[in-house]
């Protein structure tokens, strides 16, 4: 898990920090750009696995982080050189006797832990703490959109993605949270004009 978030942090970076040639050319707004993002995008990727294997075990199963060196590899070559951030870190590995229903629940945690943080980055907001700091707001913004993106992403129903799992559960379940995932999804996306972005404050 640790490799799998440095790796995705580091092309994170890359993507917003003009690739491999701005972190040698300026190595230190790079590794500031990596500690902030890491704060703000690193929570919605390490919760959303660690879920899946907390429910898991409720059930009784094997439950391991696994992490993907092939696809670590590709995610920071593709961010290093292109600035284009798609990664396929690892997944956990569940192993164990489970029901139908169990097995969906076990999916269906990833995203929603990813609406609880969604949930927890709003209160801030509502509070009226957005706006004194360029930093703090970037950091806000890209928690709501990396939990936002990140449930939504995994609520589609292909390959092995938790709304595969889900829909294979329930038809129901699985329309609730995916039309759930896209909404918050679209709100999010709505504060982007109001949210400091990355040239506004390393330039």
């Amino acid at each position: 898990m640790a490799l799998a978030t440095a790796a995705f942090t580091a092309a994170l970076g890359f993507a917003f920090g003009g690739g491999i040639g701005g972190a040698i050319f300026d190595p230190e707004k790079y590794v500031m750009l990596c500690s902030i993002l890491l704060l703000a995008i690193a929570p919605a990727f390490v919760i959303h696995e660690m879920a899946h294997k907390i429910v898991a075990r409720r059930y009784g199963c094997w439950a391991e982080f696994r992490a993907s060196p092939g696809g670590l590899r590709f995610g920071l070559f593709l961010a290093a050189f292109l600035q284009i951030v798609f990664m396929a870190p690892g997944a956990v590995m569940v192993v164990g006797n489970t029901t139908r229903p169990q097995f969906g629940k076990i999916a269906l945690a990833g995203p929603v832990s990813n609406l609880i943080l969604w949930a927890l980055g709003m209160i801030p907001l509502a509070l009226g703490f957005g706006g004194h700091s360029e930093i703090t707001d970037f950091i806000l913004y890209y928690w709501l959109l990396a939990n936002a993106f990140l449930a939504s992403f995994n609520m589609l129903p292909f390959g092995p993605l938790d709304g595969k799992k889900i829909k294979t559960w329930s038809d129901s379940m699985f329309w609730l949270w995916f039309l759930i995932c896209l909404s918050i999804l679209s709100i999010t996306w709505d504060l982007r004009p109001h949210l400091p972005l990355y040239d506004e404050i390393f330039r």
